[in-house]
């Protein structure tokens, strides 16, 4: 591998000798990921996606049996991707259930992916770079982000507006995250079956998913006020029956287990 050594082979990103990867971590749903380095199999992302390159190489992605070479795309939540991007320069955008224009994605034709112009992007060359090399403050990363998500958003297909009842099951969920899902029906007087599609259909993703992740902003919360805490605490503290299952419901989100993004030697944050 040229630039280092092999250390890894963790869902996203492997470091090397001269590169790491870096985690912008912003708050409300969005995060921007960066490496020289991502191969991965075949794996369902709850979170919607823009991968750019900060240089000409591509990523190659494989969708439902299609794999392709990319400058720029947009992936749709809930969307099985594999992933091969080998010394490239990869930025990936995620916008998770809890980021305001998450909904918009679930719009993307099947299989999931709307090839992006690089070129839409190409005034922003300057910022991508230095986030690359993890020179962005927090503050200009959100601005990145926000510049990288307006640019994409004209160029989604149309969506109707999120229904009054989605709309307070999120509020009602934002207050409890812990709160049964048939009581959340009954207070929209829907059935329990009829909630989970319509939030399935509005939101791009099923009703149950969206409350593991108010679960999981809980616990990177908790972990953040108090990197001290026992893990077992904080998955009861955020509704996890145990540290295992909060662990899983991470990987499964993030597609790495809380331990690797937390180990500078992979990953600065």
């Amino acid at each position: 591998m040229p630039g280092g050594t092999l250390r890894s082979t963790h869902a996203f990103g492997v470091p090397t000798a001269s590169i790491k990867n870096h985690l912008y971590a912003l708050g409300d749903g969005a995060r921007i990921f960066t490496s020289p380095w991502i191969v991965t199999k075949p794996e369902l992302r709850h979170y919607a996606a823009i991968y750019l390159t900060a240089r000409g190489a591509p990523v190659t992605l494989t969708l439902d049996g299609t794999t392709a070479p990319y400058q720029a795309a947009a992936l749709k939540q809930m969307t099985e991707r594999a992933v091969r991007a080998q010394d490239v320069q990869v930025l990936l955008f995620q916008l998770d259930p809890l980021h305001r224009h998450f909904a918009r994605f679930r719009a993307i034709a099947r299989p999931g992916l709307l090839a992006l112009d690089r070129q839409r992007f190409a005034q922003l060359d300057t910022q991508l770079q230095a986030a690359y090399a993890g020179r962005l403050t927090v503050a200009q990363a959100s601005e990145l982000f926000d510049d990288v998500v307006d640019t994409v958003l004209p160029l989604l297909p149309p969506v109707k507006d999120l229904d009054a009842r989605v709309l307070k099951v999120i509020e009602l969920l934002r207050q409890n995250h812990n709160s049964r899902l048939d009581r959340l029906a009954a207070a929209v007087d829907l059935s329990y079956d009829r909630l989970s599609h319509l939030f399935a259909e509005s939101m791009g993703l099923p009703l149950r998913t969206y409350q593991s992740w108010l679960k999981l902003y809980t616990a990177i919360t908790l972990v953040r006020a108090d990197a001290k805490l026992r893990l077992t605490d904080v998955a009861h503290a955020a509704g996890f029956a145990d540290s295992s299952h909060l662990c899983k419901a991470f990987v499964q989100a993030h597609g790495a287990p809380p331990s690797y993004f937390l180990d500078s030697d992979y990953v600065t944050i």
